[in-house]
């Protein structure tokens, strides 16, 4: 893909973050097989990513039990959807194979899904991002606290600057914070000294020239494949998150459970610094339910997390407290905030899908041995076509869900596809106009597009033909 276009939209150049695909892609170019990368990278950086969050833990609170605490709190966070589970239990609907996600009930209002099961399993991407932000966040907490340096100042800025490319929801909400603990001190500062310190202003300034200087090109790039058919729905206001007419608090009363019950106490009884450095990330809370930053408004959840990490610490710092009065008592807390979200991962343990059959497979793989890499192709819509998934060629429309997510506005070329299908003179001018080189015919399409192979069959040659799949060549 030298041109860097979406390998499911042909033809136009990506605004989205691609590192951590390309790095993927970098290993199994090099000999690792697909299957093997994809748990190697998976299963590694999870564990990293526990890691990292169990030091920035204990880099706040300097002590371990209190980062064990905010670990699972902030490992199984779930709200209160284990309350529909014991009344299906209650009422015999309840098992424990093939039960349903209780941190993400729609027809409950539940939506604050568990980390695990919506952000660290199904989004890769995600595995660079949070471990990147913890490094991040435990830098800002010593620079803030006045124990860091200027070089670990800079090494943050660094590992900012950088992330663009591998998740742009991290960088935003790593920036966010940044520029929000720059305000907190420099008022920290007047009010305590009556002057700001130039000093520590000048390596601020630094900071954020040096994220500048790497991040602004890779968002310039993002931004120059923007067009005015993609890039809509993206920072607009609304109320509440995903609350509707809900009332807000009960809203996330339930979504978020104790970790929302004990919110106020927690910040009270706190410890002052902590509670200082939790502010910029409590604006990021309440940013994140006054805007949405991508036309599908749950993806805002992944900025939710980034405030849940420290949320998380502040909260073990009161379930710590009690615990020393009342370890029966803070046990039950614990349980309470992780039911629902144990119950989650148990559910998407059990979860199994099959994304390609072995004709799939045989076809993917020979595509990529014998289809010119820059070759486009035209196939079904779905998610799980083997043309890019397993032969790595381009197809002129993908799943119409991510295109959704990304802001592209798919709707013409949603038309051209079900024509050129149709076949007739249409679909020749069709094929010409938009570069296909190559037609797929499988059940798929037959069902979906009511594909006229009588017209591809005459009038192009088959190139493959194999367990009821046809690959023409235009």
């Amino acid at each position: 893909n030298k041109n860097l276009e979406y390998p499911d939209y042909a033809g136009v150049r990506m605004s989205y973050r691609f590192m951590f695909e390309f790095f993927t892609a970098s290993l199994i170019a090099g000999g690792m097989p697909v299957r093997e990368t994809l748990l190697f990278l998976g299963i590694t950086l999870s564990m990293v990513v526990f890691v990292l969050f169990y030091f920035l833990a204990r880099q706040i609170t300097q002590n371990k039990t209190i980062a064990i605490i905010a670990l699972v709190l902030y490992t199984f966070a779930g709200g209160l959807g284990f309350i529909y589970f014991l009344e299906d239990l209650q009422s015999g609907k309840a098992q424990l194979l093939g039960m349903p996600d209780y941190t993400h009930y729609p027809d409950k209002k539940i939506f604050f899904s568990n980390q695990i099961a919506t952000l660290i399993l199904p989004q890769r991407s995600f595995l660079i991002g949070f471990p990147a932000a913890f490094i991040v966040f435990a830098i800002l907490w010593r620079w803030f606290n006045r124990k860091a340096g200027a070089r670990e100042l800079i090494f943050g800025a660094l590992i900012t600057g950088l992330l663009p490319f591998f998740h742009l929801h991290t960088f935003f909400s790593v920036g966010f914070v940044s520029v929000f603990l720059l305000a907190v001190e420099m008022i920290r500062d007047f009010k305590k000294h009556k002057k700001l310190d130039k000093n520590r202003l000048k390596l601020w300034l630094w900071f954020f020239l040096l994220v500048g200087i790497l991040s602004i090109p890779q968002i310039v790039f993002s931004l120059s494949g923007l067009t005015s058919k993609i890039g809509k729905g993206f920072f607009e206001f609304m109320g509440g998150w995903l609350s509707q007419n809900q009332n807000l608090l009960i809203f996330w009363a339930l979504n978020l459970g104790t970790l929302f019950i004990l919110w106020i106490p927690a910040f009270i009884f706190g410890d002052r610094k902590l509670r200082i450095f939790y502010i910029p990330f409590f604006g990021l809370f309440v940013l994140s339910n006054l805007l949405k930053f991508q036309p599908w408004d749950f993806d805002n959840l992944k900025i939710f997390y980034m405030w849940l990490s420290i949320h998380s610490i502040l909260i073990a710092t009161l379930v710590y407290r009690i615990f020393n009065k009342n370890k029966i008592m803070a046990i039950f807390i614990i349980l309470l905030s992780i039911f629902s979200g144990i119950l989650a991962v148990i559910s998407e343990a059990q979860t199994s899908y099959r994304l390609y059959g072995y004709t799939e497979v045989e076809l993917g793989v020979w595509v990529r041995e014998n289809i010119p890499k820059d070759a486009v192709f035209i196939t079904h819509t779905g998610h799980d076509s083997f043309i890019p998934g397993i032969g790595g060629r381009k197809i002129f429309l993908g799943y119409d869900g991510w295109l959704w997510s990304r802001g592209i506005d798919y709707g013409e070329r949603q038309e051209a596809i079900k024509k050129m299908y149709l076949g007739g003179q249409e679909a020749f001018n069709l094929l010409e106009k938009y570069g296909i080189d190559y037609v797929v015919i499988g059940p798929t399409e037959r069902a979906i597009f009511y594909a006229n192979e009588t017209f591809f069959d005459s009038n192009f040659p088959i190139v493959k033909e194999y367990n009821g799949y046809k690959i023409y060549e235009v």
